[in-house]
């Protein structure tokens, strides 16, 4: 197929669906090119989930974030960034083989709004001792992607609406140059992200899939589309339409078209027992909506647009290899994903069935092998 990856990979759907203490396991196959095992599942090669669930949140844990510049950065579109600052945290310790080699790096991408510091202070349960995300065991990488502020993006680059459009595969080759030419990593033990780190973790399966022994890519889909792009397109048009945003060569940020943006994706991001438990009475749900508006305060319109822009255009299925009947002699590579779903990536978005493919279903996960 041209795609190889000697790993596993677990792909955990649904921004509600939470965290399941199921362990992965490698999927040894004589002369099978790649496994792909995705469950409602945690992840692979740790273990002892059930009692990370039931700790409360690690505390005391800080990153201290550092940078690494790269000259004539060459973007996808063929436009180049004349420097491309890659802002990060690390925690936890290499540790390396016999031959020196680090062997338990583990990168984690954050999310649409995030940056290094995210999955430390949001995600508290997945990091910490005895945790998924467990210093003690791997040497963390935490990188702010391209276009958030921290790395280059239009806001920090001073270069406003002037800055060149980017990709999903360019945030990840920034991370992969980070990796490799700055902190001297041959191969990650793995990849993990939620969101927009989702979607980052899928492009690095298929852009370097041989750089992991493992990937889990959460509460994302193959391609960025449906209910996805209604919900970030209607941000984008909400602020380019205020007179403010001026075609982005503001003065001062275009506030009521990034509040009313931040309002309307509010309504259709979370699942429907999320706004349930959340909102007893109307008028905390209202509540909730505005203080959802308030969450643009801190950001800037260019950067929201651009990122959005490089969302929509996120496929990572584009150019892979077409599916081929499946014969007794072909390698193969499996897929188990899980039907539960959110409002953002509804279960039909998410890795259909093609032509050529058997699909079963086993107790609410659809096995997919592709060959």
């Amino acid at each position: 197929m041209g795609l190889k990856l000697a790993g596993t990979v677990a792909i955990v759907t649904g921004a509600s669906s939470g965290i399941g203490a199921v362990t992965a396991r490698r999927l040894a196959k004589a002369g099978a090119s790649v496994a792909f095992l995705a469950l409602v599942a945690l992840i692979p090669l740790i273990g002892a989930v059930e009692v990370a669930q039931s700790q409360a949140p690690a505390q005391g844990i800080s990153v201290t974030p550092q940078y690494f510049r790269i000259a004539d950065f060459k973007l996808r579109s063929g436009e180049v960034l004349k420097e491309m600052v890659v802002e990060y945290a690390t925690l936890g310790e290499p540790k390396r083989d016999a031959s020196g080699a680090i062997i338990n790096a583990v990168i984690n991408p954050h999310g649409w709004s995030g940056n290094y510091q995210q999955s430390v202070t949001l995600a508290k349960d997945m990091v910490g001792p005895g945790r998924p995300l467990d210093p003690q065991r791997f040497f963390i990488i935490f990188p702010t992607a391209l276009g958030s502020p921290g790395s280059s993006s239009p806001s920090v680059s001073n270069l406003g609406p002037k800055f060149p459009a980017y990709s999903v595969a360019d945030m990840v080759t920034a991370q992969y140059r980070l990796v490799t030419e700055h902190l001297g990593i041959k191969k990650l033990a793995g990849v993990m992200g939620a969101s927009m780190g989702g979607f980052q973790t899928l492009q690095w399966i298929t852009q370097y899939p041989d750089m992991m022994g493992w990937a889990v890519p959460i509460a994302a889909s193959r391609k960025f589309d449906g209910r996805n792009l209604g919900i970030f397109g209607l941000m984008s048009f909400n602020i380019r339409t205020d007179p403010a945003y001026q075609n982005g060569e503001y003065k001062q940020q275009p506030k009521e078209g990034m509040r009313r943006g931040f309002m309307s994706t509010y309504l259709w991001y979370f699942g429907a027992a999320y706004y349930e438990a959340q909102f007893k009475t109307e008028a905390a749900a209202l509540k909730g909506l505005e203080d959802a508006g308030l969450g643009s305060d801190k950001m800037d319109a260019n950067d929201i647009i651009w990122r959005n822009d490089a969302m929509a255009t996120y496929n990572v299925v584009a150019g892979l290899p077409s599916i081929r009947p499946r014969s007794s002699s072909s390698a193969s590579w499996r897929m188990n994903f899980s039907r539960r779903s959110s409002r953002s990536s509804p279960s039909w978005m998410r890795f259909p069935a093609r032509r050529h493919s058997s699909m079963s279903r086993r107790s609410g996960i659809w096995d997919v092998l592709f060959t």
